[in-house]
């Protein structure tokens, strides 16, 4: 009977016969992958086999399939893809026109034609607009479906990139939109900026014009952790940010919204690893532990381009311990504030 090498154990994680693919991009591993599928098609290919490839194909490539579509302010977009845009087409139109026979719309960006213009292979990873406006968006284009992207500003009037606008190299990650000058980057991008799983590490407050290298943090958690990343939630009375962290890839839980009186002055919210939950401390420390709020964020000089006060929307989970560890927050000059996050006001 053949054994089972039971190799890597928890003891020596390491220890695994095929460690070398890591290397995704190394011959060895590439050579593999392309055994591995000859074997398949060895075995699974075959007349059949195209036979349902092409079925599949004719059908997703209908001219006649419902496009789905996401509203943006006055508009809906959608991202379409056919046989003669195989890559796809960014495009949009009216609530009133997509019901129609024969939708007008508007192309925005046709994805074949950039891959072909800049000899890259493109693909498309999606698009956050600016709220209100909804004039600008940041791109994510991703080579050959990584999940690393490109981040790069697109004007939807002119139907083209921003020329001096917000673009960031490949890395994992992405940005949600702060203003029309600012992002909140969570991208891993830069030294000491990634997890040990590759993902964003922190949580920057990129201004338009500068280097994003430089960003000053506002929210971190420790490297062996997933990953990290914020939004601002402009459908409460009063916008918030969120800081979301992952602790593992298999330690979600369902999480529920919780807003509370509180003090004027607060603290930046930081999440419990594995629970997906966020503890907000009182800066005077007077608040019980586990107590859970929703706090106005005091403005400081760097951020003074902010015309309203910030509320930290506060989430806890029923499975959570009241007690957080592992993120950090920091002060809008980029200073840690420490583990309990107790002193952190922007």
């Amino acid at each position: 009977m053949l054994m089972r090498d039971p190799r890597p154990t928890l003891e020596a994680p390491d220890d695994d016969l095929y460690l070398w693919l890591e290397d995704i991009d190394g011959e060895r591993s590439l050579a593999w992958v392309e055994t591995q599928n000859a074997a398949t098609l060895a075995r699974f290919g075959g007349a059949r086999f195209a036979a349902d490839r092409d079925t599949l194909a004719a059908i997703f490539d209908r001219p006649d399939n419902i496009p789905l579509i996401a509203r943006r302010g006055t508009r809906v977009f959608n991202f379409w893809k056919d046989a003669s845009h195989p890559r796809g087409l960014w495009r949009a139109t009216t609530l009133d026109s997509y019901r129609s026979e024969q939708p007008e719309w508007d192309i925005l960006l046709d994805l074949d034609a950039l891959a072909a213009r800049e000899d890259e292979d493109w693909t498309w990873s999606g698009a956050s607009t600016l709220p209100g406006t909804h004039d600008r968006a940041m791109l994510m284009l991703s080579r050959g479906g990584a999940d690393a992207v490109v981040l790069r500003e697109f004007d939807l009037p002119s139907h083209g990139f921003v020329f001096g606008g917000f673009a960031l190299p490949e890395a994992k990650g992405g940005a949600a939109w702060l203003d029309r000058d600012a992002l909140l980057l969570s991208s891993a991008l830069g030294e000491g900026m990634a997890t040990q799983s590759g993902y964003a590490r922190a949580v920057r407050l990129w201004r338009r014009g500068t280097d994003p290298l430089v960003a000053p943090v506002i929210f971190e958690t420790d490297p062996d952790h997933m990953a990290v990343w914020a939004e601002v939630d402009r459908e409460a009375t009063e916008e918030r940010l969120e800081f979301v962290e992952h602790g593992s890839a298999f330690s979600m839980q369902s999480s529920q919204s919780v807003t509370r009186p509180a003090p004027r002055l607060g603290s930046i919210s930081r999440l419990m690893p594995g629970c997906n939950g966020i503890a907000v401390g009182s800066p005077s420390g007077d608040e019980p532990r586990g107590q859970s709020a929703a706090r106005p964020i005091r403005r400081t000089p760097s951020w003074a381009f902010r015309l309203r006060p910030f509320l930290v929307e506060t989430v806890t989970s029923p499975n959570c311990s009241s007690r957080p560890s592992g993120a950090r927050c920091r002060d809008s000059f980029g200073a840690a504030a420490g583990s309990s996050c107790r002193s952190s006001t922007i």
